[in-house]
């Protein structure tokens, strides 16, 4: 399937297969795993977080499983997500490592993102947001 991408960093839209990879730096990350639902055809990502990412799986030499990154509204207010989520925007990821403590994980992130990031510690992964407002939960 074909999906319209679109980094929000620089409003460049592109239309990639969903096993094409976001960004030729990040090899280890395709247009399908940053998509809402199987039935959407619009994927919004951005390029620092997914630079983070990749710098998580070759820090940690681990598999970057997600779970939940950009979502379209319908899809965020099923799964209870804040009115004004940051994954809405395609700022956030949700994703864990197997075999790395979600601490750990999380400390990883805030050392990546800084002050200005969001980092969500829950039982079996990890929120993080690049929306440039601090909050920790």
């Amino acid at each position: 399937m074909q999906y319209m991408v679109v980094n929000v960093e620089t409003g460049e839209t592109r239309r990639l297969l969903g096993n094409s990879l976001l960004e030729k730096d990040c090899p280890n990350f395709q247009v399908y795993e940053f998509v809402s639902t199987n039935k959407s055809e619009i994927v919004l990502y951005s390029p620092t977080l997914l630079k983070y990412l990749q710098h998580l799986r070759n820090e940690f030499k681990r598999a970057v499983v997600i779970t939940s990154a950009h979502r379209e509204i319908a899809f965020n207010e099923s799964v209870d997500g804040y009115e004004d989520s940051e994954h809405l925007y395609g700022l956030a990821v949700d994703f864990r490592m197997y075999g790395i403590e979600i601490e750990r994980l999380a400390n990883a992130c805030i050392n990546l993102g800084g002050y200005y990031c969001n980092v969500g510690k829950y039982s079996n992964w990890v929120h993080f947001g690049i929306s440039g407002y601090h909050r920790r939960a």
